[in-house]
C-alpha cells in the first residue's frame, strides 16, 4: 500500500500463427517499477491478434 507504480511494455517477438494464418502471435515483456525505479514485477505474456490483410511478422 502507498507505492506509486509505472510500467513498460516491449514487444520481443512476433510471428504468424501456423494453424490460423489470419492471426499473429505477439510476446511482450512487461515490467512494473515502484517509485524508486526498482522492478517489482516482470512478465512475458503471449497474445493473439488478428492481422491486417497481407501482413507478415516483423
Amino acid at each position: 500500500p502507498g507505492d506509486t507504480l509505472r510500467g513498460t511494455n516491449e514487444v520481443i517477438d512476433t510471428k504468424i500463427s501456423k494453424s490460423r494464418p489470419e492471426m499473429g502471435i505477439v510476446r511482450n515483456k512487461v515490467t512494473i517499477f515502484n517509485q524508486h525505479d526498482e522492478p517489482v514485477m516482470t512478465m512475458i505474456p503471449i497474445a493473439m491478434w488478428r492481422t491486417r490483410a497481407g501482413a507478415s511478422a516483423a
